[in-house]
């Protein structure tokens, strides 16, 4: 058996997370509710990938969506951005900001997917 050096272990990590989390991600949207479940078994890991891992919280939980810029630029350099939000629209999070959307705009996609279905 060959041993293969990893350069950058972190980096390695952070592509097995993003191809678990395209997969998972593309069952969602596509309506499968085995998706949905399969997230539900994998938040740890995808969440382990987060741009806000370590950051404060507080940061997420702003008072206003004025506020709620900075926690919205950091979830835009997030590689799970997409994985956050759909498991934020999955739960029906009612607070903060999550993958990138706050609580009313994550209100607006809920309603324009309802549209469309």
């Amino acid at each position: 058996m060959l041993k293969r050096r990893v350069k950058n272990p972190k980096n390695l990590v952070i592509r097995i997370a993003r191809r678990r989390i395209r997969d998972l991600v593309s069952n969602v949207t596509a309506g499968n509710q085995r998706g949905v479940a399969a997230m539900a078994d994998h938040d740890f890991e995808w969440r382990m990938a987060g741009a806000c891992r370590g950051l404060n919280p507080d940061i997420f939980y702003p008072d206003d969506d004025a506020d709620a810029e900075v926690a919205k630029d950091i979830c835009g350099s997030c590689v799970v951005q997409v994985a956050c939000l759909e498991h934020a629209l999955a739960r029906r999070e009612k607070v903060g900001v999550w993958g990138g959307a706050t609580e009313r705009e994550r209100r607006r996609i809920i309603r324009q997917r309802r549209r469309s279905a």
